[in-house]
């Protein structure tokens, strides 16, 4: 880790937001998956959003910013690009010291290379504010216009979306977590009761199913079976 990541872990640490445990099992995610250290306990929700802004405002002693309900400022998203946004979590969020600088909203003020883009792009001096990722992320969606896709209803395992065809042909399928086919046409249900009941109980199994495996995972964790990395890393290749 760098200084600055160390000095918020140690933050964190020495303030109990997180403990020897869920901090091992942070660094062994990061050593498998990358990132930044407080951006990975973030994605583990081992620590909210809300409270890793304030951390980070006051180990790196940048002010802090909310982005609900502000007027964006249409100069300032002039300066960078939609793509750039998106991709570096950055909201331009106004043009200051007499247009001379720009206030960057970032998800992650630690990230210089960001910060150095984001001044090459503007041609403006940066001046980094810090702001959780899902206000950064909303921000940019919607003061740039994007419209936000729809995707498909999925509840666990089960996939009730329709393929253009399948809507053609009256047609679709409710699979369960083996991935066997329990209903494959409209006529295979006797009305919307009989499909709900099934559906519950398919939700039901699945639920009994999930936790039951988080005991088996836990308890081999406790044993010594697994490291909480070894885990995550075959989950990934399922």
């Amino acid at each position: 880790m760098d200084p600055t990541e160390t000095r918020i872990a140690k933050f964190l640490l020495d303030t109990g937001l997180l403990d020897q445990f869920q901090y091992q099992s942070a660094k062994d995610h990061q050593s498998q998956a990358g990132g930044k250290f407080h951006m990975v306990v973030m994605q583990l929700g081992l620590v909210p959003e809300e409270r890793m802004v304030m951390v980070m405002s006051k180990v790196i002693g940048l002010p802090k910013v909310t982005l609900t309900g502000k007027r964006p400022d249409p100069e300032a998203l002039k300066r960078l690009s939609v793509d750039f946004c998106n991709e570096r979590l950055v909201y331009p969020s106004a043009l200051i010291e007499g247009g001379t600088a720009l206030r960057l909203v970032m998800a992650d003020p630690t990230d210089v290379a960001t910060r150095n883009q984001a001044q090459i792009r503007s041609g403006l001096k940066i001046r980094p504010v810090v702001a959780a990722v899902s206000e950064v992320r909303e921000a940019v969606r919607r003061d740039y216009g994007i419209e936000e896709k729809k995707e498909a209803f999925v509840m666990g395992s089960i996939d009730l979306s329709l393929t253009d065809e399948e809507a053609n042909d009256n047609e679709f399928k409710v699979t369960d977590l083996s991935g066997k086919t329990l209903v494959k046409h409209e006529q295979d249900l006797s009305g919307r009761a009989t499909l709900a009941r099934r559906l519950e109980k398919l939700i039901e199994g699945q639920e009994k199913f999930e936790t039951a495996m988080q005991d088996v995972i836990e308890l081999c964790v406790e044993k010594g079976l697994f490291s909480p990395a070894e885990i995550q890393e075959r989950m990934k290749k399922r």
